[in-house]
Parts: structure tokens; sequence; C-alpha cells
């Protein structure tokens, strides 16, 4: 009688679930020719908002004149300002891609008997 012992062994990936992570700040760096030096805000991008379209949100702010937010010093410059850059201020924590995640694992072996 032939006897075949197969073991099937399954290792599957299970993580928490993950929980929404907060946005990090960025630091916006702006120029204006009658500013003296430059200007840094530090900004909190929204939900689903990226470092540099919150960046341009604060520039939109600065080049008009119906803003009333205060950016800069409070400076009432309206209009000619620039983005440099923005920069973050630490690395984010993220959720990894598909392509980052680990592989489940899975083991096949069989043995036999004769």
């Amino acid at each position: 009688m032939d006897t075949i012992i197969v073991t099937l062994t399954l290792s599957l990936l299970v993580t928490p679930a993950q929980e929404p992570v907060a946005p990090s700040a960025v630091e916006c760096t702006f120029e204006h020719a009658r500013y003296a030096g430059t200007c840094v805000e530090r900004v909190t991008p929204e939900e689903k908002q990226t470092h540099l379209q919150a960046c341009q949100a604060v520039l939109g702010c600065l080049n008009d004149t119906r803003c009333v937010k205060t950016y800069c010093n409070a400076t009432t410059l309206r209009g000619g300002w620039k983005l440099v850059s923005p920069k973050p201020e630490a690395a984010s924590a993220r959720v990894a891609t598909s392509a980052e995640r680990p592989v489940p694992v899975h083991r096949v072996s069989a043995t036999h008997r004769d």
C-alpha cells in the first residue's frame, strides 16, 4: 500500500485595519519682490491634498486681493508672489502600496512513501 502524505502550510499575511493617517505638515516657501527675504508658512494639507496643492492654496490667497487670511507675518502684499518650494517637515506615515507589501508565503511539501 502506498501512502502519500501532503502537508500544506499557508502563511497568510494578516494586517490590522489601517486607521486614516493625518497628513503631515509641509513648509511652503514664498518670495515677493517687495517682501524682505522669503516667507515660510507651515501648512497641514487637507484630506487627499498633496503638499504642493496645500502650498498652492496659500499662494492663491497671497495673490488674491480678496483673501483675508493672514500669511507671511500678516503682510498686506497681494499679487506677485511666487512659490519657491514645498518641503515636507518630516517623513509622513503612509500606507504601503501593493508593490511594497510583503507577499503571503505558500509552502507545499509532499512526501511519497512506498
